[in-house]
């Protein structure tokens, strides 16, 4: 970190300048507060805090600023603290894991998990990725099948990574219908990639809409955890099966601590505090 304290606009703009000596940071970590009834006329989030660090750094940031939040809830009695997340990354794991053990043990009034959406976009790289082979019981999850029915490049030959609206457009009801169109291919593995597609669009629709009934939203999470968490993955050269593992618990750990929050009486709809 940098003191800035005492310096006059020109001398904080000479440290930002590309060409000055300044150690720019490989990233920067942000907590945003998400707020569900923020009335009328007012933003429902902010950012909270922020910091700079190397790439996935671990740190004590998280547990900081939910101790920080937490504590204020409790203060002033008029708010209280739902859930955390984070996005996945192996240095967030422990923290995640121990918010939602310390839930479970009755510690915490707060569950924790990794963001649905970020689970989402990780699926569908190990899905249609192509460093492994994707197994369910006898039949194969090809991503093969989505250039032979048709559907856009970009979908499956993906560029940008981080887009949520790439995910929703490849598990579309538009996509599945090409899908189930390939009668001459394999009909186990065009089924497979047909109810995987199905089931990563109903856990995106159950954390994110605002029209389903809790209950409903709760089954259709835990059914699709239980289908994306069947698949198993081979490799000769043992790439990317590390990275299922993760990608499987980390969809365990959003759904056991959303199935939670979504029964909270207090809940009318899920968000969350993403760090």
């Amino acid at each position: 970190m940098i003191d800035i304290t005492g310096m006059t606009d020109e001398e904080v703009k000479s440290k930002l300048d590309p060409s000055s000596d300044v150690e720019r940071a490989k990233e920067l970590k942000v907590a945003v507060v998400t707020i569900q009834n923020p009335g009328v006329g007012k933003s429902p989030f902010f950012v909270l805090a922020a910091q700079p660090q190397s790439i996935n750094m671990v740190s004590d940031f998280n547990k900081d600023v939910t101790s920080v939040v937490s504590s204020l809830c409790k203060r002033e009695g008029t708010a209280s603290l739902v859930s955390v997340a984070a996005d996945g990354v192996g240095c967030d794991a422990k923290f995640i894991q121990g918010q939602l053990v310390s839930f479970l043990r009755g510690n915490n009034n707060h569950v924790a998990l990794v963001d649905t959406n970020h689970n989402t976009k990780n699926f569908r790289y190990q899905g249609i990725g192509g460093s492994c082979v994707v197994i369910l019981g006898n039949h194969v999850l090809d991503p093969a099948l989505l250039p032979l029915a048709g559907v856009a490049q970009e979908l499956w030959r993906v560029k940008d990574w981080a887009s949520d609206l790439v995910v929703l457009r490849l598990s579309s009801a538009a996509t599945v219908a090409k899908v189930a169109t390939l009668i001459n291919e394999e009909a186990g593995s065009v089924c497979t990639l047909c109810v995987t597609l199905y089931f990563m669009r109903l856990k995106l629709y159950a954390v994110n809409t605002k029209k389903a009934y809790y209950r409903d939203r709760i089954s259709f999470l835990w059914a699709s955890m239980i289908w994306l968490t069947s698949f198993e993955w081979k490799s000769p050269l043992g790439t990317n099966q590390s990275n299922m593992t993760i990608n499987r618990r980390n969809l365990m750990t959003e759904t056991i601590a959303l199935v939670f929050a979504m029964a909270r009486c207090i809940q009318a709809k899920v968000s969350y505090n993403r760090m």
